[in-house]
């Protein structure tokens, strides 16, 4: 039991890698994404898949509202690096980010760091302007 009787529960940390604008519309943007993270897929496919029994690194969401690549196995997570976009008045607005610190990666760390440097590269060349991105590996 927590204070004042309840139930402490644990907010799961997330290590923020960086925001984006655009004038583009979420179709486009999300090509670009993909293309930013397509190279580190263990199979380069825009669709979602599952965990195996190797560990791979897979797209566990890809929709309108972004997309997340995850690393694993059906054991163990090693980590999920997550793109959210959605619609504003004037474009797309993103959020890149991943489930845990970037100290908290231990395995496949340097998927997670290329993963990061692939998809700044494919907004770089979409001229697409990102706010506050940060490697912090």
């Amino acid at each position: 039991m927590g204070l004042f009787g309840k139930r402490a529960t644990k907010t799961p940390k997330t290590a923020t890698v960086g925001r984006f604008h655009t004038p583009y519309q979420v179709e486009q943007v999300l090509g670009v994404v993909y293309a930013g993270v397509r190279d580190q897929l263990s199979t380069a496919v825009a669709e979602v898949g599952e965990p195996g029994v190797m560990a791979s690194i897979y797209l566990s969401r890809i929709d309108r509202t972004g997309l997340t690549v995850t690393a694993g196995n059906i054991a163990d997570t090693y980590f999920t690096f997550a793109v959210d976009l959605s619609e504003s008045g004037s474009g797309t607005d993103g959020h890149v980010y991943f489930d845990r610190p970037s100290s908290a990666v231990q395995r496949w760390y340097g998927n997670a760091v290329q993963l990061n440097v692939d998809l700044h590269t494919a907004l770089d060349r979409a001229s697409i302007t990102v706010q506050g991105w940060r490697i912090q590996f």
